[in-house]
């Protein structure tokens, strides 16, 4: 394998510029045109207000212009931007909010017209216009650094509410469905069923939903159930279901530290979790429905940290990054059927760029598999950088 050095590909202006989540293409059907978001700053989360610009790069000729302005961000996750399913070569999906309530927006990047949806997107199926959503105002006080500066929940003192969990959302229609709730998952799993409601909403504990993705028929989903507990520690779970809410499965049970995953096809996941060894995170790859016995370390001898992977379009490759590591954040890509491991990028990670505004690399293929970008630290601050991948 080769890789080119990285290389700025967002405009060195005196903004910030990022993508934000990873496992999403950036780039549109053609690979000329490439989306990500400018803000002014990044040295706190965005409040109502502080507006971040969609940004269309045009790589062929070398240009960028703002498209559109958002409040619906984070430095983690962006504005969930997506090229529509649909209309990939043209229309863009991506989240807004006020003070009061959050939706989405859909755009067609070159004659700005534009409508709105009646909620914000957390996950696009890869080849219809369907959304995951979920209610981001829970999210605002458990989970900030996936939050969108909109803290309103209708549930607020309710630990695992009846009419609140994942919806699927119509994206064509604007139609909504609530498919799974919290009250249904938390009672489905024994660790969580026999709980104290009384004594949890007395200590202000909340469950909520987040890290929701479609495997790559779009049939079903992986997400993250969470709660803290009594000593403010998270705990997780990982669960799959039908895109319908049916046909639940507990994939991985709370008190393995789950921090992230990614669907390798219709069937085989990515996860990222303290097994075999409960000291330190592995990249775990498992089979949908098939029990911890399908559980195998992937480069276990070598990729021993939690990141965020993304596999090739071909399989071939998968690509991760790492948390800070003695001041630097890396970006690995793994040959995954000989394992070999190449560092193919790190950035210096200054110590105030952390927590709730810190720059993870996030990784993200083109449509081909033959660039890799992601999010980094340099001279220009927060930027997006792409790499060319070569056999």
């Amino acid at each position: 394998m080769e890789f080119s050095k990285p290389r700025l590909l967002t405009p060195a202006n005196g903004k910030h510029h990022f993508f934000g989540y990873f496992g999403i293409c950036p780039w549109d059907a053609t690979g000329r045109y490439f989306v990500c978001l400018e803000a002014d700053f990044q040295d706190h989360m965005p409040e109502v207000g502080e507006k971040a610009r969609v940004l269309l790069l045009d790589l062929e000729a070398g240009s960028s212009k703002a498209i559109a302005e958002t409040n619906g961000w984070n430095f983690q996750q962006g504005a969930q931007l997506n090229w529509l399913p649909s209309d990939p070569g043209r229309k863009i999906i991506f989240n807004d909010c006020d003070a009061t309530r959050a939706w989405s927006r859909v755009l067609d990047v070159f004659t700005g017209e534009e409508r709105q949806l009646p909620m914000p997107v957390y996950a696009m199926a890869r080849h219809h216009d369907l959304a995951a959503c979920i209610n981001f105002g829970r999210l605002r006080k458990n989970r900030r650094v996936t939050s969108l500066p909109f803290g309103i929940d209708k549930n607020k003192d309710v630990v695992h509410p009846t009419d609140d969990g994942i919806y699927m959302m119509d994206v064509q229609t604007g139609d909504v469905k609530l498919v799974l709730t919290f009250d249904e998952l938390w009672k489905a799993n024994p660790d969580t069923s026999g709980l104290d409601d009384e004594m949890l909403a007395e200590a202000g504990i909340q469950f909520w939903i987040e890290h929701v993705a479609f495997n790559h028929g779009d049939t079903r989903i992986h997400f993250l159930a969470r709660f803290t507990d009594i000593f403010k520690s998270l705990v997780t779970a990982m669960w799959t279901c039908n895109a319908d809410g049916t046909d639940r499965h507990l994939a991985v049970p709370y008190y393995l530290r789950i921090s992230h995953f990614e669907w390798i096809d219709d069937k085989d996941l990515i996860v990222t979790m303290s097994w075999p060894d409960k000291k330190h995170l592995s990249h775990v790859q498992l089979t949908d429905k098939a029990g911890q016995s399908s559980w195998r370390a992937i480069a276990a001898d070598k990729l021993v940290v939690d990141g965020h992977p993304h596999v090739s379009p071909d399989k071939r490759l998968m690509a991760t990054d790492t948390y800070v590591i003695d001041g630097r954040r890396r970006v690995y890509v793994l040959e995954r059927d000989t394992e070999a491991l190449h560092e193919v990028a790190a950035f210096d990670n200054p110590p105030e760029v952390t927590g709730n505004v810190r720059c993870d690399p996030h990784p993200r293929w083109n449509r081909d598999g033959t660039r890799l970008c992601f999010d980094g630290l340099g001279e220009h601050g927060r930027q997006v950088y792409v790499l060319d991948v070569s056999p």
